[in-house]
């Protein structure tokens, strides 16, 4: 039947008749994938916000969805999140009926038709890689639902900054060390230039053989809780300001021995 605008008239006139004080968050983030020779690496930094608000210096947003398959999400924390877990568990129904490994056509396709329905509702911006029957491949995904693949890609706030080191510095045949360098120079390029983004580079790698987590891998902001000198404990003498005799002297302690009916008197 095609796209149904029957609504589009009423939902019209209601927001013309009611102010709308909803005041949405700007949210932050530097993601990015690279392929090389034998898989590919993921990169992200740790900073959630709202706003102008750091709510979270650790924040993951590197979701593995199966052994063999990646995902770096950029947006909505809220929606990032539960997408990501129904992708998940739909890989697991996948895998426990047919016993094969997950591919990622099936992730591509599943993701895109359900951002696409909700017409850019959900706030996921979507980097999916890995390695599957077919190679090593790496798709980025859009809230709205529109694909396309490449060699390296980058998303979020701070993905101007990411790609202009990825632009500058990749090359075909990379081995999996410059790949995850690049990738590492790349959100740390982010998190320098770019508000939204910061705290620590996270990477993944993925392979043939399985995935390699390097959390922290570099960090740039570290609690370091210093010593600020307004406590002096040092083993020094101190000075008796006021001295009190105790009254009482020669003290005799006696032991008395008590018997049962000693205690049944008392």
């Amino acid at each position: 039947k095609g796209f149904d605008f029957s609504l589009f008239e009423r939902n019209k006139g209601i927001n013309s008749n009611h102010t709308n004080n909803t005041k949405y968050k700007k949210t932050g983030t530097t993601i990015c994938a690279v392929a090389h020779k034998d898989g590919v690496v993921f990169g992200a930094d740790t900073r959630a916000t709202a706003g102008t608000v750091v709510m979270d210096l650790e924040c993951t947003k590197l979701h593995p969805l199966a052994d063999n398959i990646m995902c770096a999400g950029a947006g909505t924390a809220a929606d990032l999140f539960a997408t990501i877990n129904k992708m998940n568990a739909e890989l697991q129904m996948q895998r426990m009926n047919t016993g094969n490994e997950s591919r990622l056509s099936h992730v591509e396709h599943r993701l895109q038709d359900y951002l696409f329905r909700h017409m850019g509702h959900i706030g996921c911006a979507l980097i999916i890689g890995g390695f599957d029957v077919k190679g090593s491949d790496i798709i980025v995904l859009s809230p709205y639902g529109n694909t396309f693949h490449a060699p390296y890609a980058a998303m979020g706030s701070g993905s101007l900054a990411a790609l202009s080191v990825l632009e500058s510095n990749y090359k075909d045949g990379l081995s999996e060390e410059e790949a995850i360098e690049l990738v590492a120079d790349a959100i740390q390029a982010g998190i320098f230039y770019d508000l939204g983004s910061g705290s620590n580079v996270n990477i993944y790698s993925v392979k043939k053989g399985g995935m390699e987590k390097k959390f922290k891998y570099r960090e740039f902001n570290q609690m370091v809780y210093k010593d600020i000198g307004l406590f002096d404990f040092s083993k020094k003498e101190i000075p008796v300001i006021s001295k009190v005799e105790v009254p009482w002297k020669n003290i005799q302690v006696e032991k008395v021995a008590i018997t049962d009916s000693d205690i049944n008197m008392g």
